[in-house]
C-alpha cells in the first residue's frame, strides 16, 4: 500500500476489510519495514473503519516514520 510507504523506508504491507454482520465494516492494514531486511512489522484495525484499508495504512505510515525517526528502521 503506498499510502502506508515512509519516506526513505521501502515497506511492504496488505489493505483489507474484514466484514461485520452488525453494522460498518471493518478496515486494516498488516505490514513490515524495512522491506529487505524487516525489522518492525505491524497490523493497524479500525473496528468499523469502513471499506478498504487506506486510512490504518496511513496511521502505519505514520508509525513506521516515527520508528525511523527512533532508530529501529
Amino acid at each position: 500500500a503506498k499510502r502506508s510507504k515512509p519516506a526513505g523506508t521501502i515497506a511492504a504491507g496488505k489493505t483489507g476489510t474484514a466484514q461485520n454482520p452488525q453494522g460498518r465494516t471493518h478496515a486494516w492494514f498488516c505490514g513490515f519495514a524495512p522491506y529487505n531486511d524487516p525489522k518492525l512489522c505491524l497490523v493497524v484495525f479500525l473496528e468499523h473503519g469502513g471499506k478498504g484499508g487506506l486510512e490504518p495504512a496511513e496511521i502505519a505510515r505514520g508509525l513506521f516514520e516515527e520508528a525511523r525517526a527512533g532508530g529501529y528502521l
